[in-house]
């Protein structure tokens, strides 16, 4: 007996799970302790993570003591969700509680990248299945794949479980559902409906912008569901406050009562999340472009026209809510993080706009198809790199952190996306370097010295972070010196048996010396006068450089190359 073959949403599942599980850069920002949500409502039937934080002197911002409790601070709806598959995950032997009853930061990395892999894989089945609806299956296939690789989906809520991870998925499910009920192949429940609503607002507050425009599109086009709808939206919002006031003791969580919006910079942030190089939307995915193109030159024919409405106004009102957002660029992340939730309605109108092309059949649809697959390839390229060059996540903190500099995302010479492949812009002030001295990379005074691509001190040593790194110094007089620099290469058995490093000083190769044992080891390379200036960047290239736990599926998320111990600088004698 024959198994049946495969459908091609099952393929699209399996091929974007393992590219998702398999990049590498993911790091535990907002969502580190989110896995421990789900043993504390099993095991304690609690949202209080207390037996994890029995010292409450300094708690992580992701947490908040209330009422002599520690609770999540980040909301709780997507976690919640997420409970039953964690505990199967535990049931597995992975977990973020660990078997001590400490925290386990290595099985909180894995749980939420299995699940955000897993969530953003069903995402892309979602889409498909919507694409079917209106397009031919290899049309779907291909809007399924970019609307989940050439996007945030890839970059950022694939990594982990970010609050957007759930919201996009929750969005892609209501859309997919409106498209089969506006078809007339499904009747969608309006209970239904607003439980995805519901859910996505607990989810992610600013799933209030999507609930805005559907409930719009009920008002107005799906009278006769009105009641059911607000009804069942209203018992859950009951049910969420009733929660929050034996919880917390408020009638909302802290996350939902911030006051964070202003009209101040809202001009300069509106502009950087459209085209700024390190937070632009049509940087990141250019497709997007192609996407408004097709809703502006097929507008009178497109199919689903109460929809494409509704999709509009969700996509103009979260851009202004962020732009509107103290935090508009996201903190650390890739990208226009904040924008992730566009990426469902992006891929309705781009089915919409690509069914009314094809019904078009005009002459020039080859030539839009083409400009639309070079963007699209383009958008695969830049999200790419934000999930495999682990460079652009230090792009973040060096050379200054964004979070104090968001001027920064509007400088093209420090570009987030090209992040390692080209030099990094020098500091302002390069510090003067004491010829004979020598330089502790572990501690602190090192640092002024430190342009990128290194990881925080640990004593003794300071290991690079990413496939190069550089460090700037300036000479009171340029003559000839002697490099020396004693490292120890990062060696993991069966994965990296050499460690060469490419000393690069103002663009001219020195030398690459090769280290193959794994203890410290001095080297010594001459600086000839020809190659120094007073200001100079050194820079170590370090093409094999590892990520410390396979595909970044650990405590650490470093790329680790050589941990340097101390440099000095001397003449020759």
């Amino acid at each position: 007996m024959r198994l049946p073959r495969p459908g091609p949403g099952v393929a699209i599942f399996v091929i974007t799970w393992a590219i998702f599980i398999v990049s590498p850069v993911r790091v535990l920002t907002d969502s580190r302790y989110a896995a421990l949500i789900g043993p504390a409502l099993w095991r304690h039937g609690s949202l209080a993570l207390d037996p994890w934080f029995p010292d409450r002197g300094e708690l992580p911002y992701q947490v908040e003591a209330v009422g002599g409790h520690v609770y999540p601070w980040y909301p709780i709806g997507g976690p919640v969700l997420a409970t039953p598959f964690v505990w199967l995950l535990a049931h597995l032997g992975l977990s973020a509680a660990g078997a001590d009853g400490a925290y386990n930061e290595r099985g909180d990395m894995i749980v939420q990248a299995v699940l955000a892999a897993t969530a953003m894989a069903v995402l892309a089945v979602i889409v498909f299945k919507t694409a079917l609806a209106v397009l031919p299956p290899r049309w779907s296939g291909v809007v399924a794949l970019g609307s989940v690789l050439g996007t945030q989906v890839w970059s950022n809520s694939s990594r982990v479980l970010w609050g957007d991870t759930f919201l996009v998925l929750i969005l892609g499910i209501a859309i997919w559902r409106m498209v089969l009920h506006e078809k007339g192949t499904r009747r969608l429940s309006p209970p239904l409906l607003a439980t995805l609503l519901a859910w996505a607002y607990f989810a992610r507050p600013t799933a209030s912008i999507a609930i805005a425009a559907i409930t719009l599109y009920v008002v107005l086009h799906q009278r006769r569901w009105v009641l059911r709808f607000v009804a069942t939206g209203a018992a859950w919002l009951a049910l969420f406050v009733v929660v929050s006031r034996l919880t917390f003791g408020t009638w909302l969580p802290s996350y939902y009562r911030m006051s964070t919006f202003g009209v101040r910079g809202f001009g300069g942030a509106l502009l950087a999340l459209w085209v700024s190089p390190s937070r632009g939307q049509l940087i990141f995915v250019p497709v997007t472009a192609f996407v408004a193109y097709l809703v502006v030159r097929y507008r009178r024919s497109l199919p689903l026209s109460r929809l494409v409405m509704t999709g509009l106004i969700a996509i103009a009102g979260h851009v202004v809510v962020v732009a509107a957002f103290d935090a508009w660029h996201g903190g650390h992340c890739y990208g226009p993080r904040l924008l992730t939730p566009l990426v469902p309605w992006l891929a309705l109108l781009g089915v919409l706009g690509l069914s009314a092309a094809r019904e078009q059949r005009a002459a020039r649809l080859p030539v839009e198809l083409g400009v639309g697959a070079a963007l699209l390839t383009c958008s695969v390229l830049v999200q790419a790199r934000g999930a495999w060059a682990r460079e652009t996540w230090n792009w973040n903190v060096t050379p200054d952190n964004v979070v104090l500099h968001p001027e920064r995302v509007w400088s093209w010479r420090d570009a987030q996306p090209v992040a390692g492949l080209f030099r990094s812009p020098l500091p302002r002030t390069v510090p003067l370097y004491p010829v004979g001295g020598k330089l502790d990379f572990g501690s602190a005074s090192a640092e002024p010295y430190l342009v990128s691509g290194w990881s925080g001190g640990e004593g003794a040593f300071r290991w690079t972070d990413g496939r190069a790194a550089e460090l700037a110094f300036a000479l009171q007089t340029v003559e000839p010196l002697l490099l020396e620099m004693q490292v120890q290469p990062f060696l993991p058995p069966r994965r990296v048996r050499e460690q060469p490093v490419k000393i690069d000083l103002n663009g001219t190769v020195l030398e690459t010396v090769r280290l193959t044992h794994p203890g410290p080891t001095t080297v010594a390379v001459r600086l000839p006068a020809p190659a120094l200036k007073r200001e100079n960047r050194l820079r170590l290239e370090l093409p094999n450089a590892a990520f410390a736990a396979p595909f970044g599926l650990g405590s650490d998320s470093r790329q680790l190359g050589i941990a340097v111990h101390w440099l000095r600088l001397r003449r020759e004698e």
